[in-house]
Formats: structure tokens, sequence, C-alpha cells
């Protein structure tokens, strides 16, 4: 979808249905499952910062928000400790520790997005050597949508991008690993900073 064609198209009265139908031919609008999850990468790194972290997922383990936590591959293994060096947890492949609900975690380091030390929902994850946020569809929704197109344009021309990027995000996905990119090869997703 042209996000310009959009706006110009909202800009002249247009509904998001009929802007959508410019683009997308013979499709109609429904209802979709919205419970799903989206893996984005971040970075590439074996080694990553996160502050925010409520809980190490899969485990009964809580941790505190305000403290700042790394994940580290080393070999085939995972590691969480403390900022200190404390070893808190080990896995063989991944580690994923979770935001509180409504919270966000801060990713060190610069993503692939541009954004250097992002705010994320959701969980973020070191699986190999790819940071990875598992995120809620609606949050990655809200994180892709001001990527796109410009928060001062009509509300239809909105509405039709939040639409395409969550039909999108639900029909591709990019590998084992991870769903999306967070640039311009997927949608463009800012996750906290975009919203």
């Amino acid at each position: 979808m042209s996000q310009y064609g959009a706006y110009g198209q909202a800009k002249a009265g247009r509904s998001a249905s009929q802007i959508l139908s410019t683009y997308y031919l013979g499709t109609d609008l429904a209802k979709g499952d919205t419970s799903r999850q989206i893996r984005v990468l971040l970075r590439s790194a074996s080694r990553v910062t996160v502050r925010g972290a409520a809980s190490l997922v899969g485990s009964s383990r809580k941790l505190t928000p305000t403290a700042t936590y790394v994940l580290r591959r080393s070999g085939g293994t995972v590691t969480l400790s403390s900022s200190k060096g404390k070893r808190i947890a080990s896995a063989p492949t991944a580690l994923r520790v979770a935001a509180p609900s409504g919270g966000a975690i801060t990713v060190g380091g610069k993503a692939l997005n541009g954004i250097p030390g992002g705010s994320y929902r959701g969980a973020v994850e070191l699986r190999g050597s790819n940071v990875i946020n598992q995120v809620a569809l609606e949050d990655y929704v809200r994180g892709v949508v001001a990527g796109e197109s410009p928060s001062s344009w009509p509300a239809a021309a909105l509405q039709a991008q939040a639409i395409a990027a969550r039909t999108y995000a639900v029909t591709t996905s990019r590998g084992a690993e991870f769903d999306q990119y967070p640039d311009t090869r997927s949608q463009v997703y800012r996750g906290v900073t975009g919203e």
C-alpha cells in the first residue's frame, strides 16, 4: 500500500475500507485472531543489556524492573546475569525476559530500526546471536503505524495503515526464529517510541 496514496484518498474523504479496496482488489475486511504474538528481530548480538524486565519466562523467577540485567551467549549457552555479573539463570539456546503488564523493556544498543536504547512491550529474548522482541499483535501494530505514516495524517489513512500492518504481520514470517524485521525489509517497527 502506498502511504501517500492512502493520505491523498483520506484527504479526499475516503474511508479506511475504501482506501484498502484500492490496493487490495478482491479482498474483504474481517476480524481475525488478535491474540497472536509477533517476533521481531531487533539486532544481532551475543550480549545485550535490558532494563524493565519483571520475570524470566518459563520460570517462577521474578526480576526487579528497575534493575539492569545482561543476557549473554557464550558457546552454546545463554545466561542471564545481574549488571554486577551474578548469574541468575542459564539455558542451552535461549532465555526470554518479560516486561510487567502494561510496561516495557529497554534494550541496550542500537536496533535495526535505528533506535538506540529503545523500549519494547512484551518480552525480549536472546536466541543464539539474535535479540528478539516477542510482542502482542496489537502492541506491534501500535509500534508500526507511526513508523510508517505520520500521526498528523487523517484518521482514515492511519486506520488503513493499521489494518495493512496487522495483516502483513500475521501473514508473513522471516524464518524459524523471528517473524519480522523492524525496518523496511518488513515494516518500520519502533516499539514504544512509535506508539
